[in-house]
């Protein structure tokens, strides 16, 4: 894992704070590191749903420490917005893993501290019944609902 140069003034949709740029492997990854949250471009989650990542797991986890599952005071508790576009993020449920992730469908996916691994260990465990589950419709443009 790399720490990119800033090169971008996102924010995390969560706390607000703005992101830290991590490549792992041959995704960037924008990384929140005061709440451990994770904003993945739509095609590296795709990934995460067909392969299972050790290393994108890994500083997913690594993040997530001391993290906890339920979120802090002062920060935003539902209506995200994507940090690329400000649209209302989409909340897609995703059974298998026990979460609700956050979507836009034209830049990505964010993942509270914690979920990615939850996520993706889900995806390996199913690997042929989640095909199409709710989160791969929405990636793959089937389901354009408005935000929750």
């Amino acid at each position: 894992m790399y720490r990119v140069a800033a090169t971008n003034q996102y924010a995390c949709p969560r706390c607000l704070r703005p992101f830290v740029t991590y490549q792992v492997g041959v995704y960037l990854v924008d990384a929140c590191v005061d709440c451990g949250g994770l904003f993945l471009d739509n095609a590296t989650t795709r990934e995460v749903l067909s392969t299972f990542d050790r290393s994108l797991v890994g500083v997913a986890t690594t993040l997530g420490i001391g993290k906890g599952e339920t979120l802090q005071k002062g920060v935003n508790q539902r209506n995200l917005s994507c940090p690329k576009c400000s649209v209302g993020l989409q909340t897609v449920e995703v059974p298998a893993a026990q979460v609700e992730l956050d979507v836009c469908t034209e830049h990505g996916t964010w993942f509270d501290a914690n979920e990615l691994p939850k996520v993706a260990r889900a995806y390996k465990r199913s690997r042929g019944s989640l095909a199409n589950d709710a989160l791969g419709k929405v990636l793959d443009g089937a389901l354009r609902a408005g935000p929750a």
